[in-house]
């Protein structure tokens, strides 16, 4: 029981951190400063973070008392928290997708994978490669 007391004061506290941290990027998001995957991402954290909260009060209620409901209302809250990190990974994986709307064939790559590019590039200064052979659009002028 005391293994379940500290597990969910330690909850509690990352619950209290995670909250500060998302409505602080969602204060920046809001005045535009940070970009909508840094607020999905302290969004999910939160989210999880009360997921973990939920499940550690469970756990100690149930060490404390002990009861088939709450064991099944645990489990439910352990795969709602594991659906919101599949969400947070699956936002994570769609960020780190580029694709273009365009078909033509890539002459020249400026970046290497698994470099960090900034998006989106509006102004087509540098774009991360130089698309050619298009039909009747082109994506950026050769620098």
């Amino acid at each position: 029981m005391e293994r379940a007391w500290e597990t969910f004061l330690e909850s509690r506290v990352i619950l209290k951190d995670s909250e500060r941290e998302y409505r602080r990027i969602q204060k920046l998001f809001d005045e535009g400063v940070v970009d909508l995957s840094s607020r999905d991402k302290a969004e999910a954290l939160y989210q999880t973070a009360q997921k973990r909260y939920s499940i550690a009060r469970k756990n100690y209620e149930i060490a404390r008392e002990g009861s088939r409901k709450e064991e099944i209302q645990a489990g439910e809250a352990v795969k709602e928290g594991a659906e919101a990190q599949v969400k947070l990974i699956q936002r994570q994986l769609k960020d780190a997708t580029a694709t273009i709307p365009l078909n033509g064939v890539i002459s020249e790559r400026y970046v290497e994978p698994g470099e960090l590019v900034s998006a989106p590039w509006n102004n087509c200064s540098s774009p991360p490669c130089r698309q050619v052979s298009l039909s009747s659009a082109s994506f950026c002028p050769s620098s």
